[in-house]
């Protein structure tokens, strides 16, 4: 079902319309840097299945825009009859910290972020705040 590393960072939601579970994860490629996993890179995958115990095999469905900024988690929910998600890009270097972007899909597969590096919702600047790593 899945491949290469699992970070457990999963998103999951049900489709009533087509009666199958949907799941997204953070698959991680790569090493391992002082104990942080900076020397690869992170995309999000994408499985289904229709009784939570058999899943097809897994496929990415979005991946980083450059090494600085890589793809976190994929929080997914329907909406007016597409699918939209809020992506947590990852700073790697720098402030390293998560961006929440807004992205649709038709389909759950095929991605479509807007405006790619600016914040949907934006972390706070003041440092030590709940928000000012990750929204």
């Amino acid at each position: 079902m899945f491949f290469n590393h699992v970070n457990g960072k999963c998103e999951i939601i049900y489709d009533e319309e087509l009666k199958q579970f949907r799941l997204w994860y953070l698959n991680f490629i790569g090493g391992v840097n002082e104990g942080v996993n900076t020397l690869g890179y992170r995309r999000v995958a994408r499985t289904e299945s229709t009784d939570f115990l058999n899943w097809t095999r897994a496929e990415v469905v979005l991946e980083r825009l450059n090494t600085r900024f890589q793809t976190h988690c994929l929080p997914v929910f329907y909406y007016a009859g597409v699918y939209l998600g809020m992506p947590g890009i990852w700073e790697t270097m720098g402030e390293r910290r998560v961006y929440t972007e807004l992205a649709w899909s038709p389909d759950t597969v095929n991605w479509h972020r807007i405006n790619p590096g600016t914040s949907f919702i934006p972390n706070s600047d003041v440092k030590g705040v709940h928000d000012y790593g990750m929204v």
